[in-house]
């Protein structure tokens, strides 16, 4: 008895992973450096946007049609900034509101692309009629950044003079902030809704925008965008009904098999 109920376990398993079946969630990243020293960084007279490609040529990424965010979180890796009284703005934009300005230098359509606007004023550049001709909907703002340390302020206490920050935002509401260098960030944010609903309310055709206006003029190595989904999704999503046959076709050829054995063995 003990060697069919094996037999049954152990087909069951092969089933499931062969049929690619996993209730783990997925973690998704999105990287640009398209802002960084080499590239020009963020200019304070214009505003910009980073329009990611969430689903690449070969269908992996993150598709909100068939999976749920868990958390999301967007890292400035070695940002710093060449003046004191800074911010910056991060927002998240409707597409189709973005195609009118001006495209950036720096290009990549096959993962992402950029665009930005001339501001000559300070505050969120996303937030005026300039941009959204009077359409409340076509932006949200989700924080902002202040006080971000230049390379020559004797506070920041990484040998890069850079500072390395994230912000994490978890389906069940809660907001994780961390800062490593400059510890005299300020993060805030003036959005009381779900920074995760808002998010993917936004995305459009596979492709989520996101506005970055600087008050200042920053630079940052890198910025990468981090989807974690939750357990019960991912890339390989719960099982469908021609899995669930397979896997029943499984059970009842290791079964007969143990019948047939069993009954010759007696």
């Amino acid at each position: 008895m003990m060697k069919r109920i094996s037999v049954l376990f152990l087909t069951g398993i092969i089933v499931l992973v062969l049929s690619e079946i996993s209730f783990s969630g997925e973690t998704y990243t999105y990287t640009t450096d398209a802002f960084s020293e080499g590239s020009g960084g963020l200019d304070h007279y214009y505003a910009y946007s980073w329009a990611i490609k969430l689903v690449d040529s070969e269908g992996y990424g993150f598709d909100n049609e068939t999976e749920t965010l868990d958390s999301v979180t967007l890292i400035f890796h070695d940002i710093y900034d060449t003046t004191i009284k800074d911010i910056l703005q991060i927002s998240t934009l409707d597409s189709k509101y973005v195609v009118d300005g001006e495209i950036d230098s720096y290009e990549d359509y096959t993962t992402s692309w950029y665009r930005r606007w001339s501001t000559p004023d300070e505050g969120n550049y996303f937030d005026t009629y300039a941009f959204d001709g009077g359409n409340n909907s076509a932006a949200e703002l989700l924080f902002t950044l202040k006080d971000i340390d230049n390379k020559g302020d004797g506070t920041n206490n990484l040998p890069s003079g850079a500072n390395e920050i994230s912000v994490t935002y978890k389906s069940n509401g809660t907001v994780e902030y961390t800062v490593i260098g400059d510890d005299e960030v300020q993060y805030a944010t003036t959005y009381d809704g779900s920074v995760i609903d808002a998010l993917t309310a936004y995305i459009s055709n596979n492709v989520l925008t996101l506005g970055l206006d600087p008050d200042c003029h920053y630079y940052a190595s890198s910025i990468s965008l981090i989807l974690n989904t939750s357990d019960s999704t991912g890339a390989s999503h719960a099982p469908e009904p021609e899995t669930l046959v397979l896997f029943g076709l499984g059970l009842l050829g290791a079964s007969a098999f143990g019948r047939k054995r069993f009954s010759s063995l007696g």
